[in-house]
């Protein structure tokens, strides 16, 4: 398992990089904030591989049982990582509408994301939950 996360996490890192932030219709700030993520992205995959595969090890449920929340989600990353991975519900909250506009749009350029995505704090995951 832990291999085979790690290297979709290389492959997912490559589709990552090659995307051209500049030209797609999101806040400049992410623009920044994933320019300057670009040249550790790499490392980044590898960080969050390496604690997905210790937390789905900790479980011991297999991946379609999987319920992942990627609270405070920035950009999103780790979320399209865990539904690549096979996680069966990756729920995906962030305080920045920014960076929710930003993961709905990546979700859509890459073909695979969480799949829900929330605006808000503890009390609209909360509220959601209910």
């Amino acid at each position: 398992m832990k291999n085979k996360i790690q290297n979709i996490a290389k492959s997912l890192a490559k589709r990552l990089e090659a995307i051209n932030y500049n030209h797609l219709p999101i806040s400049d700030y992410n623009k920044q904030y994933i320019e300057r993520l670009k040249p550790a992205l790499s490392y980044y995959m590898q960080i969050y591989s390496t604690c997905l595969q210790k937390g789905l090890q900790s479980i011991n449920k297999p991946l379609s049982e999987v319920i992942l929340i990627d609270y405070g989600g920035g950009s999103g990353f780790l979320s399209i990582l865990a539904k690549q991975i096979g996680c069966g519900l990756v729920i995906y909250i962030d305080l920045n509408v920014k960076s929710v506009e930003t993961i709905q749009i990546l979700k859509k350029e890459m073909g695979i994301g969480p799949d829900i995505i929330l605006h808000g704090n503890s009390s609209k995951l909360k509220d959601w939950c209910k």
